[in-house]
């Protein structure tokens, strides 16, 4: 992403204009403070911590992109209605990226002004068995719903075309820009 956002910069002949760090969040530095910061579905921000720290991290504009009103899968969807009498796993600690509405109310709670886009995406997906596997798993484990592998198996059988699994996903996401503080027009 930061290569692309380079090269963009390059074409655009703005690119000494640019500074960028790559780090793992936990790591990164807050004692200088940015023009812009940029956070687009990212578990880096999972926790109201993590976001006033991108809050600290910019004087002018910051953006979070998150996930909307819903986001469903047909195959998932299904999958995850054939287990509601399987056992519960143990709580487990995933951390997913914010939920924008829990972001708005941050902002609200610290009055500070922000607008909003909201706009919706879908997108199909071709895996096959070991990959649909996984990633039936990772989505069951984060609903603290123990995967039931003969059942998963059944669903997995209707749903196979030539040895793959197809499916897609529609999502709603949300855009969300506030400004710290006033912004120069120069920017």
């Amino acid at each position: 992403m930061l290569d692309i956002l380079k090269q963009d910069a390059a074409m655009l002949g703005i690119k000494n204009r640019i500074t960028t760090h790559q780090s793992k969040w936990e790591d990164f530095c807050t004692n200088q403070s940015h023009d812009i910061a940029i956070a687009s579905m990212t578990p880096a921000i999972s926790s109201k911590a993590h976001f006033e720290k991108m809050i600290k991290s910019t004087n002018g504009i910051g953006i979070y992109v998150g996930w909307g009103a819903y986001k469903t899968n047909e195959l998932l969807d299904t999958i995850i209605e054939a287990h509601p009498q399987m056992p519960q796993i143990p709580q487990k600690n995933f951390s997913g990226c914010m939920k924008t509405t829990e972001i708005m109310k941050i902002l609200n709670r610290k009055k500070m002004p922000f607008e909003t886009i909201t706009f919706t995406t879908s997108w199909k997906e071709d895996y096959d068995y070991a990959r649909v596997i996984s990633y039936i798993n990772d989505n069951l484990l984060r609903k603290e719903i123990a995967p039931h592998k003969n059942l998963i198996n059944k669903i997995l059988v209707e749903h196979t075309n030539n040895d793959k699994i197809t499916f897609e996903t529609k999502a709603e996401k949300r855009i969300i820009l506030w400004k710290r503080y006033k912004i120069s027009q120069n920017l």
